[in-house]
């Protein structure tokens, strides 16, 4: 069973709606951040805990109930949004505190914050995940985030993938979570072996309805350790998202630290991290995925389509332009780039696959078809040469 986002993002944006309502302004208050100082950048700490501290105050004003992972995720969300989108949401009025204590920066900031921004951002948040959940014929992202314990032991991270969807869908994704592939995942032996990730692919494509991509990542807490009265925790992150319609993939692994005053608040904030870098770079990635949409039972892919060795590139190209018509591919833009190949980018309809567009394509023209070598993830281009 799968849960789609536009399920539950309705109720999430009224919890938040109701947290905020009625709007009663926002009063100054003190707030602490931490950040571990990493490879001696105090400079850099420094700017962490000051986004620590602003992003938590936030928080708050949003309404955010610790005993809710799903809130706790969508607060984070929004307090992303405000702080990547814009400024001038949160005032320092006064730094209370500021110093280094061994490897970690901690700050105290008198903050002030507008309570109508804080709800416009809100809204806008509400009104981004609204959207997606009346375009449910859009194709998506499929996640699968587990946590790897310290004795190896598998177990599904239902609120990672509440907060890896969040951020995707605060970039305009439509994602799913795959049950069927984290449940393969708790019982696989070793996640890193070639045939679990082939298996994963096949389990993830027999269990889809309009994903294109699956995104699918362990989270493994390392180590806790107090820290000057503080919890340092380390997560090590391993992400991957692959193109369900082509295998192509693209890969994100790091380490993350994160400081808290307790273990579950610092490994917490790890994970969130963690979560956010890969789905902020992998979602980078999908956005290069070939874009299939299902519109009155019809499929169409959104496909660029590069052609090399043409010979006479005047007559090649107009039997290529020919050729994409007779195939129900519909060009959108097309021409000649200065290297001597031709491009055009189409909206195929009828085909269940990039493969089999391929296939159509070579047919028709008697070329033979190049492996992408690019980084695109669900590869957005299909390379032919005659």
């Amino acid at each position: 069973m799968k849960h789609r986002l536009q399920k539950s993002a309705i109720s999430l944006a009224f919890g938040i709606a109701v947290a905020l309502a009625p709007l009663a302004p926002c009063a100054a208050e003190v707030v602490e951040g931490q950040a571990p100082v990493i490879d001696g950048n105090v400079d850099q700490a420094r700017f962490a805990a000051r986004q620590d501290a602003m992003r938590s105050y936030v928080e708050k004003q949003v309404g955010v109930k610790v005993e809710s992972s799903t809130e706790v995720n969508m607060g984070m969300v929004v307090a992303d949004h405000i702080m990547t989108h814009a400024d001038g949401y949160v005032s320092v009025k006064r730094v209370v505190k500021e110093q280094q204590a061994g490897g970690i920066y901690i700050v105290q900031l008198d903050l002030d914050a507008s309570p109508q921004m804080i709800a416009t951002a809100t809204a806008d948040v509400k009104s981004s995940l609204q959207s997606l959940a009346d375009n449910s014929s859009r194709s998506g992202i499929s996640v699968a985030v587990s946590e790897l314990d310290e004795n190896g032991g598998v177990s599904s991270k239902s609120d990672v993938n509440d907060t890896v969807r969040a951020v995707l869908a605060n970039k305009g994704f439509l994602t799913t979570t795959n049950d069927a592939v984290l449940d393969y995942m708790k019982k696989a032996a070793d996640l890193s072996d070639p045939s679990v990730g082939a298996e994963i692919r096949r389990i993830a494509r027999t269990n889809r309805e309009t994903e294109n991509a699956l995104l699918r990542g362990t989270l493994t807490t390392v180590s806790v350790t107090p820290t000057n009265g503080y919890q340092e925790a380390l997560v090590q992150a391993s992400f991957e998202i692959i193109g369900l319609d082509n295998n192509v993939s693209d890969t994100y692994s790091n380490y993350i630290k994160a400081v808290a005053h307790t273990e579950k608040e610092a490994v917490l904030k790890a994970q969130y991290e963690a979560s956010r870098l890969a789905a902020d770079e992998l979602g980078q990635k999908a956005l290069q995925t070939d874009q299939r949409e299902n519109r009155g039972g019809i499929h169409h892919t959104k496909i660029t389509m590069v052609f090399s060795n043409l010979g006479d590139p005047a007559s090649r190209s107009q039997q290529i332009l020919d050729a994409l018509k007779a195939a129900n591919c519909r060009v959108i833009r097309y021409g000649l780039t200065s290297s001597g190949t031709f491009q055009a980018f189409v909206d195929a309809t009828g085909y269940d696959t990039t493969a089999d567009i391929q296939d159509a394509i070579k047919q028709r023209l008697g070329c033979s078809s190049l492996i992408d070598e690019g980084a695109g993830v669900g590869s957005s281009k299909l390379q032919f040469q005659f």
